[in-house]
């Protein structure tokens, strides 16, 4: 179910998941639902995420790695923001892992993505954008 009881002072409400295996005792989980509602409305439905285990998601097919980067250490360096990297290893065992980048980062490139494969997006052909059955 794409729902979850949450319990509230006055009783309990219904909130949406935003990706299949949330836990929503865990932080990282938390923060991609977070930073899932800044993604594009209309590209939200077609992003595909789903948690494989501690630290590991499944954006759109690509299995990728998140870790906490606290920030450089000095004070007031910000708020921790979670770091992604695609997992390489999957397709091509020699390969080594992608560049880390920010959470938001990829989940907007993710979306784009979602959204121009779906023929939504700017420049996109009419024959893309014709519905599909």
């Amino acid at each position: 179910s794409r729902y979850t009881k949450t319990a509230v002072a006055d009783g309990s409400i219904l909130r949406p998941l935003y990706f299949e295996g949330a836990e929503a005792g865990d932080p990282m989980d938390q923060m991609v639902t977070l930073h899932l509602l800044a993604v594009d409305k209309e590209a939200l439905p077609q992003l595909k995420v789903r948690k494989l285990g501690a630290g590991r998601y499944e954006i759109d097919g690509r299995h990728v790695s998140m870790r906490w980067n606290i920030g450089s250490g000095a004070p007031g360096a910000g708020d921790p923001q979670i770091l992604v990297s695609e997992d390489r290893e999957q397709a091509d065992p020699g390969a080594s892992a992608d560049e880390a980048q920010p959470l938001a980062t990829y989940l907007a490139s993710a979306a784009n993505v979602a959204v121009a494969l779906g023929g939504r997006a700017p420049g996109a052909p009419a024959v893309a954008r014709i519905p599909q059955e």
